[in-house]
C-alpha cells in the first residue's frame, strides 16, 4: 500500500516546470487519455493534413496552439500527455486556461506527484524542491531511503500486534519531527538586547554584507529585518530587532513589540551586550526576559581585558556558550557562527534513523 500512486478519477494538469522565465514551459496532463485527446484535438492542429485526433497515437506531435498562435510539442506519456511550450508563464497559462475550459482541472505539484508515485515518494520529491540547501537535500534523500523501509517494518509490527516494538518505532520518528520538518524552512536566530550594542552589524557581519541600516543613534532599527544565509549547511533566517527599551514613540514600540513577538517564536535567541558598557539592571531584566540560549559580548576591539561580569555565571546558566566579539574587526565571529550552528542543531539522527 505504501507503494501505490493515487488513480486520476478525473482529468487534470499540472505546469511541471518551475515559474519564471525559460526556455520550455512543460505541463503535464492526466486521467482518460481519449478524452484529453479529444480536448487536445479542439485547440491545437499539427503539421500536415491530419488532425491530432488522427494521430493522437504517435510519441511526439508538432504543431500549432490555436488560440496562442505558438509552435509546441505534444507527447503521448504513459499517464496521458505533456505539452512543452515556450518558457515563462504567460504561454503556459494561456494553455492552462483553454484546458480549464474543457474542464480539465489544475492541481499543485504535491497533488500531481501524488497521482504518480507512492506518497512516500510523491512527499520526498516534494521536500527536495523546497529544500534550500545540499546538506538539507542529501539528508532528504537518505531518509527516503531508510525511511521507506522503517514505514514497512512499523506496519509489519502493527500488523501482528507487536504493539512495543511499533511503540518505540513511533518514538523514535516523532523524536526528530522537528528536525525533519526544518529541513525545508529555514530555523530563525533572534539578535536581541538593548538599542546600539551592535545587533545589526553583528547581523551584517554574519552575511556577508550591509543589509540593516547601522547608525550610532540609540532606537535605529525601528522593525525586524531579516536575512537569509546558511549555517554549517543549515538554512537559518537571522532576525535583527529593535532595541529592548521603554520608550514613548509610537512607530520604536510598535518595533519593540514586534521585537518581543520574534524572540518568543525563535528557535534560537541570541542575547547580544556592549562589552564597553557596565552590566546594569536593563541587563540583568534582558536575561531574565528573553532566556537567550547564547549570549554575545560585541565591541570587544574597544574592551581590552575584558571578562565578563561574575554574577553572569548565575544569569546565563542555562546558556549553551557565551562569545566575545568585533563585528568591526570580526575578531570571534567565526567563534560566534560555529556556536550558532551548534546550538541549532546539537546532534544529529543516527544513522539507523535513515
Amino acid at each position: 500500500m505504501l507503494e501505490s500512486p493515487t488513480t486520476p478519477a478525473a482529468l487534470v494538469c499540472c505546469v511541471l516546470t518551475p515559474a519564471g522565465r525559460g526556455a520550455v514551459g512543460v505541463i503535464g496532463l492526466a486521467g482518460d487519455q481519449s478524452s484529453l485527446a479529444a480536448a487536445i484535438d479542439q485547440r491545437f492542429t499539427p503539421v500536415g493534413s491530419r488532425s491530432f485526433e488522427q494521430i493522437k497515437q504517435q510519441s511526439i506531435v508538432y504543431g500549432l496552439w490555436r488560440s496562442t498562435q505558438e509552435d509546441l510539442v505534444v507527447l503521448r506519456t504513459k499517464n496521458g500527455y505533456e505539452i512543452h511550450c515556450h518558457g515563462g508563464n504567460a504561454a503556459s497559462s494561456a494553455i492552462v486556461e483553454d484546458l480549464a475550459a474543457a474542464k480539465i482541472d489544475e492541481v499543485t505539484q504535491h497533488r500531481w506527484q501524488r497521482l504518480h508515485v507512492s506518497p512516500w515518494t510523491a512527499e520526498t520529491n516534494a521536500a527536495l524542491s523546497q529544500a534550500t540547501t545540499g546538506r538539507a537535500s542529501k539528508i532528504i534523500l537518505q531518509l527516503h531511503q531508510r525511511q521507506a523501509e522503517s514505514l514497512r517494518d512499523l506496519v509489519s509490527a502493527i500488523e501482528s500486534q507487536n504493539f512495543h516494538s511499533a511503540t518505540n518505532q513511533i518514538e523514535r520518528m516523532l523524536a526528530w519531527s522537528q528536525f525533519g520538518q526544518l529541513l525545508t524552512r529555514p530555523r530563525s536566530v533572534v539578535f536581541c538586547g538593548q538599542p546600539n550594542v551592535g545587533k545589526s552589524s553583528l547581523v551584517n557581519s554574519i552575511v556577508g554584507f550591509q543589509r540593516a541600516i547601522v547608525n550610532a543613534k540609540a532606537g535605529t532599527t525601528r522593525d525586524v529585518v531579516t536575512q537569509l544565509t546558511a549555517i554549517d549547511g543549515w538554512m537559518v533566517e537571522l532576525k535583527d530587532t529593535a532595541g529592548l527599551r521603554s520608550s514613548d514613540e509610537t512607530i520604536e514600540s510598535i518595533g519593540i513589540e514586534k521585537a518581543k513577538l520574534e524572540i518568543k517564536s525563535a528557535h534560537l535567541r541570541v542575547a547580544v551586550f556592549d562589552a564597553t558598557d557596565d552590566f546594569d539592571d536593563a541587563d540583568r531584566q534582558l536575561l531574565q526576559d528573553v532566556c537567550p540560549e547564547l549570549v554575545v559580548f560585541n565591541k570587544s576591539d574597544l574592551a581590552v581585558g575584558f571578562t565578563p561580569p561574575a554574577e553572569l555565571d548565575v544569569a546565563t546558566r542555562h546558556c549553551q556558550r557565551r562569545v566575545s566579539v568585533s563585528a568591526t574587526t570580526n575578531d570571534g565571529m567565526p567563534d560566534l557562527i560555529a556556536a550558532i550552528g551548534e546550538a541549532l542543531v546539537p546532534a544529529l539522527p543516527s544513522k539507523d534513523q535513515w
